[in-house]
C-alpha cells in the first residue's frame, strides 16, 4: 500500500515524529519505505528518517509491503501530527 502525505510539524521530520514513526512502523511484520525527493529509506528506523531531511510542507511516500488500513493510517496520523 502506498500513500503520499503532506508534513505540517514546522520542524519537518525531525527527532520526535521520526521516532513515532520507526516504534509503529516497527511493530509491523512487513517493509516500510520512505520517501522524500530521490531517497528513500527503512521507515522502521528513526536515523534513516531523519536523513531524509523533509522540511515543513514536504510531500512524503509511505509504502508498506501489507495492505493494512490500521497500520497506513497510524503512520499517517503520525506524520500529520503536529509536534512543536
Amino acid at each position: 500500500m502506498k500513500i503520499s502525505v503532506k508534513l505540517v510539524n514546522r520542524l519537518g521530520l525531525h527527532t520526535r515524529p521520526a521516532k513515532a514513526f520507526a516504534k509503529a512502523a516497527a511493530a509491523s511484520e512487513g517493509d516500510v519505505a520512505v520517501s522524500f525527493g530521490e531517497k528513500t529509506v527503512n521507515g522502521k528506523s528513526m536515523i534513516a528518517l531523519m536523513s531524509l531531511g523533509a522540511p515543513c510542507g514536504a510531500e512524503i511516500d509511505v509504502e508498506t509491503d501489507e495492505d493494512s488500513t490500521d497500520l497506513s493510517d497510524a503512520l499517517l496520523k503520525i506524520l500529520e501530527t503536529h509536534y512543536d
